[in-house]
């Protein structure tokens, strides 16, 4: 273990001051990368010319906010669970940044209810006994996928364009045979899914084409 992993001051009840100096750069990082939901929202609504003030362009500055929100908690969450004493603890933290994200970002009430809901446990919060964690030897064939941060990045704003192409939501692709809504929500907000994603994907869009009939080689990938 090097200094950086060490915890800054572990006796603190400040989960700022408790995180190790390298999970704080972390989360700075995410932080920042985040904002690239906001900056991409701004012009995907001057790209599509939309009215500044109209209720598509709020809808596409909501959605980007949560989405922001979501990446930033998606940090935290790992990053709390490592030092938590207990779930108590982590919720109480990660309540507190919800409700300073929600503050921040504007979000709605019912946006705030599904980000408590969806970071309720820490990542690392233990299993009951019955259920022991699985060896380093377990194969991992069958869990998601992580992609690097900048293709994360961009393969979420590559699934965004064509879901605005098709004046679609995240809800839409399911209907046609695609990922379900959480699992759209994932790839728009960078984080990892399961191997055939992709190609559910491609097949959903192509039911509606715009130009081009899509493969799974035009999503930008590692």
């Amino acid at each position: 273990m090097n200094d950086g992993d060490y915890p800054a001051d572990p006796s603190s009840s400040d989960p700022q001051k408790r995180l190790a100096r390298d999970a704080r750069k972390r989360i700075v990082r995410a932080i920042v990368k985040a904002d690239k939901f906001m900056w991409d929202a701004e012009a995907s609504i001057q790209a599509h010319k939309l009215d500044q003030l109209g209720m598509s362009a709020q809808i596409e500055r909501s959605n980007a906010a949560f989405e922001k929100a979501r990446v930033i908690l998606g940090v935290l969450q790992i990053e709390y669970g490592k030092v938590v004493r207990g779930e108590q603890e982590y919720r109480d933290w990660i309540d507190n940044e919800i409700e300073a994200l929600g503050n921040s970002l504007q979000l709605s009430m019912a946006q705030r209810r599904s980000l408590k809901s969806e970071f309720f446990f820490p990542i690392d919060a233990p299993l009951p006994e019955a259920q022991p964690r699985p060896s380093s030897q377990v194969s991992r064939t069958h869990e998601p996928r992580q992609p690097g941060a900048d293709t994360a990045f961009r393969r979420a704003a590559w699934v965004k364009d064509r879901l605005i192409e098709r004046k679609w939501d995240h809800n839409r692709p399911q209907e046609f045979g695609g990922p379900d809504r959480k699992t759209m929500k994932k790839l728009l907000a960078g984080l990892p899914v399961h191997d055939g994603t992709l190609d559910k994907l491609i097949v959903a869009l192509n039911k509606l084409p715009r130009g081009k009939t899509l493969a799974p080689a035009d999503i930008p990938n590692d």
